[in-house]
């Protein structure tokens, strides 16, 4: 539908005693069903000092966002009613240190991909970007071999909420 459109958005507080002088305190969702004539919104429950990557919603009720707290804890949430409630999915995922999600997208209700930074795996020593896939709208997801996936250059990350996609390439 061409009239749906989601934001995310995300409310900074002035930090005392941080060598940053702002902290996010709030991650925000907005979304339109009607082309921007009507807006609604609500906050997205993700940790503390959050910072959301993206949202990727597939219609005016579905959607998922990603993002970190500032403990470098992964989120990947999904709502089904238009943002009311959220679920974390993806948890056995981007729990490295080294690693935390970049990004997450969906070409539908079933089929999607999450992206972080290089990291180990329990089948695999030398890290590897980790990406994993879903196909029944994000319940289970298996990561990607690194038979699959070119092995990163010296100093390789992702970037959070970079990324492209036309097709089914990303």
């Amino acid at each position: 539908n061409n009239q749906v459109a989601w934001n995310i958005a995300m409310k900074y507080d002035a930090q005392p005693d941080s060598y940053d002088p702002f902290y996010i305190d709030s991650i925000y969702y907005l979304k339109t069903a009607d082309g921007g004539d009507t807006w609604s919104g609500g906050t997205i429950p993700m940790g503390p000092g959050p910072y959301a990557s993206n949202i990727c919603p597939v219609n005016d009720n579905l959607a998922w966002v990603c993002g970190i707290d500032s403990n470098y804890a992964s989120y990947v949430l999904r709502t089904n009613d238009g943002g009311t409630t959220w679920t974390r999915q993806l948890e056995d995922g981007f729990t490295g240190a080294s690693s935390y999600v970049d990004f997450v997208h969906f070409w539908d209700e079933q089929n999607g991909i999450a992206m972080g930074d290089p990291a180990a795996s329990d089948t695999d020593p030398n890290p590897f970007f980790e990406i994993y896939r879903t196909s029944d709208g994000g319940q289970n997801w298996n990561r990607v071999s690194s038979n699959n996936i070119p092995a990163p250059l010296p100093f390789e990350f992702g970037g959070g909420g970079e990324y492209f996609v036309t097709g089914d390439h990303v």
